[in-house]
């Protein structure tokens, strides 16, 4: 049997802008080009599983509108599941304004919600029989509080291991209640530190262990050009970067948690399939955008492969 990953979360239309230097608040930056993508962090990740080997479902909620449609048809071209997806009437698709420092890849992105507020627990409940025939449920926090909260108890009552990307972190910090439903979480380490501080964990890694402790399998922090870091009850080991010249590190995140589900789906130990997920993060900051960044199979394999023989 392949393996399955459901993906609930996000869909945006991104309007990328790529600049010399990011603005500072309140200045003007001319010049840069527009770049306007689907995206969204449940898309992204969605289509990062299924370009990495997963067959891949999508839960959450577009706009009855040219964006909504637009995305209907780019999801059936990389062959995810629309099935689970509905038409909002009353909200407009989702929308992330970013901008994108050149050279460096740096970012700033603002996201305005739209329909992706109106994914409900009752959507998630419809759902049923998807997620519990999954292999690994995805989230991240660009949907409704309650929605994804919902989906980790169901996640739970029928033993499918739930993955949470919790981005953005909110201002209040992810409930408690959510973490304790976590089988894998994966975050970078802003995201970890925030965490931190809600937890009053102390170090990052003092977080990870406390959130150990709550009933989660692991933590995965993305290092950035350092790889990342895989903390379980058994210990720490981290997993080395790719060396890559970066063009846009919008994506990479995205990129990296989805085929970490793919890895963990096809049944791949933690660390190998964080090592092919690390691959993959790698592969997408060499690109601009956030889906079209996203490598495929043979992209990560072939960059495994150059850096064994290496």
């Amino acid at each position: 049997m392949p393996p399955t990953v459901l993906v609930l979360g996000s869909l945006n239309i991104d309007y990328t802008a790529v600049v010399d230097r990011l603005p500072c608040p309140g200045e003007t930056v001319l010049g840069g080009e527009l770049l306007v993508t689907q995206g969204g962090k449940g898309a992204n990740q969605a289509v990062a599983s299924a370009r990495s080997g997963a067959v891949v479902s999508l839960l959450g909620c577009v706009g009855k509108d040219d964006g909504g449609r637009a995305y209907l048809d780019k999801l059936a071209t990389e062959r995810v599941d629309t099935g689970l997806l509905r038409l909002c009437e009353e909200l407009p698709t989702g929308t992330a304004l970013i901008y994108v420092e050149r050279g460096s890849g740096e970012n700033m992105i603002a996201v305005c919600p739209g329909a992706n507020s109106r994914l409900s627990p009752e959507d998630v409940e419809g759902a049923r029989e998807r997620i519990a025939a999954a292999d690994v449920v995805v989230a991240q926090l660009e949907s409704p509080m309650e929605t994804v909260m919902a989906a980790g108890r169901l996640c739970r009552e029928v033993n499918t291991p739930f993955m949470l990307n919790p981005s953005p972190v909110p201002p209040g910090g992810v409930p408690p209640e959510l973490l304790a439903e976590v089988d894998y979480l994966v975050c970078n380490q802003t995201e970890m530190g925030l965490l931190a501080d809600g937890l009053a964990g102390g170090s990052l890694r003092d977080a990870a262990d406390l959130l150990l402790t709550r009933g989660m399998t692991a933590v995965v922090m993305t290092l950035g050009s350092e790889g990342c870091a895989v903390v379980e009850k058994t210990g720490v080991s981290r997993v080395s970067s790719f060396p890559v010249r970066p063009v846009d590190a919008v994506g990479a995140g995205d990129a990296f948690t989805g085929a970490l589900a793919t890895g963990l789906a096809e049944g791949r130990p933690l660390q190998e399939a964080a090592r092919f997920a690390s691959a993959a993060g790698a592969l997408a900051v060499t690109t601009a955008g956030a889906m079209p960044s996203l490598p495929n199979r043979h992209q990560i394999e072939r960059l495994l492969g150059q850096q064994s023989a290496g």
